[in-house]
């Protein structure tokens, strides 16, 4: 019986598509201006654009303003038929979270504070968190993905590629488990593994 895929390997998947699907429409490519200049040779009319550019994503919620939550490639095929253009074929490529609009202040945390919060974590959304120090700043090492974060305050720490925040609550000094916020809305809890 076959494992299922956990998160992390559908988009290690998902990205090892992303990087065929580029290379085979560089490889159509050649084929396509190969066959412009057989036209072109043999005195055929052509009409046809590629369009490519980059689009990004909202969430729309009742009562709230909309929040940028992804980007993707895209590259658009238009023929010209009939004497009108016509959109041919539609590729939308290389998704992925769309680049924070959030500022991370700069807030010195002394290594002491740092070293507080290094350890092993679990959730029930992401498994396993391993939080390193990384010289003035922490890091999440969660599903195979390195992602750096950024003292906030003394106890938040923040992505700087997304909207995306992680608050170590403390009891006594030691951290009790870590609150996972993105766009401010609670998403996943983290409890410490206990050390032995």
């Amino acid at each position: 019986m076959k494992t299922p895929l956990n998160l992390s390997e559908h988009r290690k998947a998902i990205d090892a598509l992303d990087e065929q699907i580029v290379r085979l429409l560089n490889e159509r490519t050649k084929h396509v201006l190969e066959i412009g200049h057989l036209k072109r040779k043999n005195g055929e009319e052509i009409y046809g654009a590629v369009l490519s550019g980059e689009h990004v994503f909202f969430v729309l919620e009742a009562g709230k303003p909309p929040r940028l939550d992804g980007h993707a490639r895209y590259v658009h095929l238009w023929l010209k038929r009939d004497g009108d253009f016509k959109m041919a074929r539609i590729l939308s490529i290389d998704h992925g979270p769309a680049t924070s609009t959030v500022a991370t202040p700069a807030f010195p945390v002394s290594s002491a504070v740092l070293d507080r919060y290094v350890g092993t974590f679990t959730s029930q959304k992401f498994g396993e968190l391993f939080v390193v120090r990384e010289g003035d700043h922490l890091a999440l090492d969660v599903g195979g993905k390195h992602r750096p974060v950024y003292p906030s305050d003394v106890t938040t720490f923040t992505m700087r590629d997304r909207d995306v925040s992680f608050q170590f609550v403390l009891s006594n000094g030691t951290p009790e488990k870590i609150i996972v916020r993105e766009h401010g809305e609670l998403v996943d809890e983290a409890l410490p593994v206990a050390r032995k």
